[in-house]
């Protein structure tokens, strides 16, 4: 049943403007983005130096376009009446999770991949400067995917960057939308992604002031390899986002069933 909900909603998520149109807004803020202090001479330096800007957050208010109000809107039309009684309350929830987190990963993965094709007319992918894989003052040795750019697939390196930094997009978006069910404003979902995400990089540099494996912009941002084992830094990214996704799917469930019991009544 969950295959079959699953089915709907990303048909409904691709088939949406405002799909789209989150897509076009992080393809338009990473052009902002490239105009401002930009002295790097290739794609793959320009792309890490443009992370270290402020309105890269605006990237993460477009992730949830697409879904983040999914739910919201399903109660307010009361929707998920029609929908429930045609499967189970639990795969119709899930479905809305898991489709929401999927629509703001590739919304933030598509409109960076946009980009990266423009930029590559003027730009060349990559331009090692000496022997210690420097690009432009980038040391590529620390990332992940290094490896792909120093043995000549420097578009591997972007996509699979671009992916893990839409990872970020997904969760948040999931945040914003239980909060969106709890404050029953769907203005949340284009808010609470950027709030969401200063919140959360600031609360766990408070509580981990050394870093490492708790500091989410060196983990999805700029995929860095944090355990000197690209395999084992990639397993832990992977394994706190499931876990996000987890954790944050069980609550929106609890407060969805909550509020539909509360209407049923």
């Amino acid at each position: 049943m969950l295959k079959k909900y699953l089915k709907m909603d990303l048909y409904r998520v691709f088939t949406s403007a405002p799909f789209w149109l989150g897509v076009i807004g992080v393809y338009i803020t990473m052009n902002l983005m490239a105009k401002v202090g930009q002295p790097a001479i290739d794609v793959i330096s320009r792309y890490k130096v443009m992370k270290f800007q402020s309105v890269t957050i605006a990237i993460f208010a477009f992730s949830s376009f697409a879904y983040g109000n999914a739910l919201r809107e399903d109660q307010e039309h009361h929707f998920w009446q029609n929908e429930i009684l045609r499967g189970d309350l639990k795969s119709y929830i899930w479905s809305k999770v898991l489709s929401g987190f999927l629509a703001a990963d590739i919304t933030v993965f598509a409109g960076q991949l946009l980009f990266f094709q423009q930029d590559s007319f003027w730009h060349p992918l990559l331009m090692l400067e000496d022997e210690f894989f420097t690009a432009n003052g980038v040391d590529l040795r620390g990332n992940c995917f290094g490896w792909f750019a120093m043995h000549g697939m420097p578009i591997l390196y972007l996509v699979f960057s671009a992916i893990i930094f839409g990872l970020l997009g997904g969760i948040l978006c999931l945040v914003s939308m239980l909060l969106s069910l709890l404050a029953k404003n769907q203005m949340f979902a284009i808010c609470i992604p950027m709030a969401g995400y200063y919140f959360i990089v600031t609360y766990l540099g408070v509580l981990f002031p050394q870093g490492g494996i708790w500091d989410w912009n060196s983990l999805f941002m700029f995929s860095t390899d944090v355990f000197g084992n690209a395999w084992i830094s990639l397993g832990y990214i992977f394994l706190m986002t499931i876990l996000c996704v987890i954790v944050l799917g069980n609550l929106i469930a609890a407060r969805v069933t909550k509020e539909i019991r509360g209407e049923s009544m």
